[in-house]
């Protein structure tokens, strides 16, 4: 039984046209990946500072883009020792890189959500590259709800999208005294606990 956390080694925007990059975030796990040891790994083998410098970063990002525009049908592939699922928007790819164990359809599924869930945060305007650096805050935002330091930690797009774009006068309209809050559950059992010494 796989008792590991799934996990992401990058998160890449890059620009359709160019291959420059939008915005791209890279997440270092600390540990060797055990693609060194398997028998489909081919060339060198990854390890824990692959992306160590900005320039690594772009030798990577160039070669990336220069596979997937001619796939831009595809979804997946198998690229320098990484699994990378890729979706377009209008004029931005996003990609998703994970390590060779990483199971495919959790990769899948990181790129879905957070594809729906910066359209969701930016559904007045169009998802083009010029509106995600405008808003390129909820977009970051976004990404980290999604991803903490590589592990990944919510695969519902609404539930990151409702997170992300609390402005902060909803935020001020919170009640600590809600019952559905954690101050208001703590008031409860208070009172029970209170109730419940005072019938003694």
């Amino acid at each position: 039984m796989n008792l590991t956390l799934y996990t992401v080694k990058a998160l890449i925007l890059l620009d359709v046209s160019n291959g420059s990059r939008v915005l791209a975030k890279y997440y270092n796990t600390g540990a060797p990946s055990s693609a060194a040891t398997s028998p489909v790994a081919t060339g060198p083998a990854p390890t824990a500072t692959e992306f160590a410098t900005p320039k690594d970063q772009k030798v990577f990002e160039r070669r990336l883009w220069e596979k997937t525009r001619k796939l831009l049908n595809n979804e997946i592939i198998l690229f320098d020792n990484h699994v990378v699922v890729y979706k377009g928007m209008a004029d931005v790819m996003l990609f998703v890189v994970g390590s060779l164990e990483e199971n495919e359809l959790m990769l899948s599924s990181v790129l879905n959500t957070l594809y729906e869930a910066i359209n969701l945060v930016l559904l007045k305007y169009q998802t083009e590259k010029r509106t995600i650096i405008e808003n390129m805050d909820l977009v970051a935002l976004a990404i980290d709800e999604c991803i903490d330091n590589g592990i990944v930690i919510e695969t519902d797009p609404g539930t990151i999208a409702s997170r992300v774009s609390k402005r902060p006068s909803e935020l001020a309209d919170i009640s600590f005294n809600d019952p559905n809050s954690i101050s208001g559950a703590m008031n409860k059992v208070r009172d029970s606990f209170f109730a419940g010494i005072l019938l003694k």
